[in-house]
């Protein structure tokens, strides 16, 4: 069994509805699945892979569906950081170097991709356009939405990991979650207004 045989094998077993890999080894039990590697495969490449596949962001999200993209350089976060004028909060730091962003199962960006939050914040900082109709927005780091025009943010506060929803139509900051982790696992469990 090489590395790709070995890939599909395992996400045989995890996907719902795949077919069974019985094991036809005498002396193994009836029904046992044996997964026979050769000595060509690259472990450190499927612990790679399987990690990508399998590993800390399908724990993060709680088992739930969702859209992840290829992670985000180092480069490119620096760079986000210089344009916003402040650093990332570690947790969205953390997870944008898994994945740009992440989508529901209906396609909504509960996590934006970075550009999408560089542009997003730097709008809602300017002031020149929300001065008048809402509270500052200086203190939030807005990262996603539910796909209706309510928005996410992480405090930007040192120390705090809070995740809170801003209501479009109150102007509300109502706390969510008590961080990105939290967030994710209800976000990608619960329809729209989940938090609600």
């Amino acid at each position: 069994m090489d590395d790709q045989e070995l890939l599909e094998a395992v996400a045989s077993l995890v996907r719902p509805g795949g077919r069974g890999l019985v094991c036809g080894r005498v002396g193994h039990g009836v029904g046992h699945v044996c997964l026979t590697v050769s000595d060509v495969v690259e472990l450190r490449t499927l612990r790679v892979e399987f990690s990508r596949r399998y590993g800390q962001l399908r724990n993060l999200f709680g088992g739930a569906s969702a859209e992840c993209r290829a992670p985000v350089d180092a480069a490119a976060l620096r760079e986000a950081e210089r344009r916003l004028g402040r650093a990332l909060p570690a947790q969205l730091d953390v997870l944008l170097r898994e994945t740009d962003g992440v989508a529901d199962a209906y396609g909504t960006d509960v996590v934006w991709p970075l550009a999408q939050i560089v542009e997003q914040n730097l709008m809602f900082w300017s002031g020149e356009a929300f001065a008048g109709l809402y509270m500052p927005f200086d203190s939030l780091l807005f990262f996603g939405d539910n796909g209706g025009g309510d928005q996410f943010a992480l405090v930007v506060a040192s120390g705090r990991d809070d995740v809170f929803v801003w209501e479009h139509e109150t102007d509300s900051r109502v706390w969510v979650a008590g961080g990105l982790q939290e967030y994710l696992r209800r976000a990608l469990a619960g329809d729209g207004d989940w938090w609600r």
